[in-house]
């Protein structure tokens, strides 16, 4: 999935959410959606030693009702787990005592215009082009005079995307992504220093 495409649907679940979230009885409600998806690989002398893959993603939920609101959190996105939430956020809104600061900011204070900041890459790298650079790195690391042994390298990569709909018109998301490559060294020696 693009990374436009991935921030799409993450609007459309926000969406969702606040429409099931309304049927349930609230006035008015805001989500947060936020994936994220990392791949990881080391090696140790040039041997692969581990690959890890991580995927998440986690929603927040604030229900109002009046001056009352609530925030819930999940991680189910089917259909009877996004009810089940919105019917949960709703309920303990009920029960929560009024804040007259509960609210959204005023409508002519959102962003209309929001700036691309250009801070994610569609590249995903995969495990073995991760392997090559964790060893290349370690490679450089050992080559040095000094240099007796490794406990590793590493390299890794991650994206995470975020996406914010209230209620009253306001929707934004954005991602961004990450890369990392390390190595961990054992010094005898380094002349000159």
């Amino acid at each position: 999935m693009s990374l436009a495409a991935n921030e799409a649907a993450n609007i459309a679940l926000a969406h969702k959410l606040i429409e099931l979230t309304k049927a349930a009885g609230a006035d008015a409600a805001d989500v947060l959606v936020s994936d994220s998806a990392s791949l990881s690989v080391s090696c140790r002398m040039g041997q692969l030693e581990d690959t890890e893959r991580a995927e998440s993603r986690d929603i927040g939920l604030r229900a109002m009702i009046g001056q009352k609101q609530a925030f819930v959190s999940a991680s189910a996105v089917d259909e009877e787990a996004l009810k089940q939430l919105a019917q949960r956020a709703v309920d303990m809104a009920q029960a929560t005592p009024e804040d007259r600061y509960c609210g959204f900011a005023p409508e002519d204070r959102l962003s209309s215009e929001i700036p691309a900041l250009d801070i994610a890459d569609a590249y995903e790298p995969d495990t073995d082009k991760l392997l090559s650079m964790a060893v290349a790195c370690e490679d450089a690391a050992r080559a040095v005079d000094g240099i007796t042994n490794s406990e590793g390298g590493g390299a890794g990569w991650g994206r995470a995307t975020t996406a914010l709909v209230t209620s009253h018109g306001f929707e934004g998301a954005y991602t961004s992504t990450s890369s990392i490559k390390l190595c961990v060294l054992s010094i005898w020696s380094i002349p000159n220093i």
